[in-house]
């Protein structure tokens, strides 16, 4: 007779088929700007969408396990405070936003004050969402197009030099719908991990 096989916890995410089935019970918290407007005021060439995204951003962030509505870093970083305060460990942060090449926002504000510059001061806010994320911790970027080209890359590897956490975007547009699955990744998922300190 086979042994009884036990799963106490697990997770399923429709845009992320590598934590389908979550053995360790880690913790997914998902960041989103519920009220988003699109961007029509960014300066840049327009990647953004300029109708409402925030009931897209809500349902791809629905399927985790504690999905956050947040109107900028602050207000993020103060709801992840009440999370840990309850016991939560934060082991995957999910991110979603507009984005494009070495740019990501969340809630009409980029989330470093110093991207592209590792020698960022500990206020900086992505360093401030890093560390409430475990130390073996992942966040995860899912604005488009924020990995792409070299650029695009050497900007995750400095926000992972910022975070001291590892780092995730992708280097094409997403897609992302009111259907499921609500969150449809284009493109390489690119990974960055702090670089080691010597």
């Amino acid at each position: 007779m086979g042994r009884k096989v036990e799963l106490s916890l697990y997770l399923f995410v429709w845009n992320n088929p590598g934590t389908f089935l979550d053995l360790f019970g880690l913790d997914s918290v998902a960041l989103y700007d519920g009220a988003d407007q699109g961007s029509p005021g960014d300066p840049r060439p327009c990647f953004f969408c300029k109708t409402a995204k925030g009931r897209h951003f809500q349902l791809a962030a629905g399927i985790y396990q504690h999905p956050i509505d947040v109107s900028g870093v602050e207000d993020a970083i103060a709801k992840l405070d009440t999370l840990l305060n309850s016991g939560v460990t934060i082991d995957e942060l999910y991110i979603f936003d507009h984005g494009a090449i070495k740019y990501q926002e969340l809630g009409n504000e980029a989330i470093s004050d110093s991207a592209g510059n590792v020698r960022a001061s500990p206020n900086d806010k992505l360093a401030k969402l890093g560390a409430r994320v475990s130390s073996t911790g992942v966040i995860h970027l899912q604005g488009c197009s924020v990995a792409k080209g070299t650029v695009g890359s050497q900007y995750l590897q400095d926000l992972a030099d910022i975070a001291k956490r590892t780092i995730t975007g992708y280097d094409e547009d997403n897609d992302i719908s009111e259907s499921p699955p609500f969150f449809r990744p284009r493109g390489k998922l690119i990974t960055k991990q702090p670089t080691p300190v010597k």
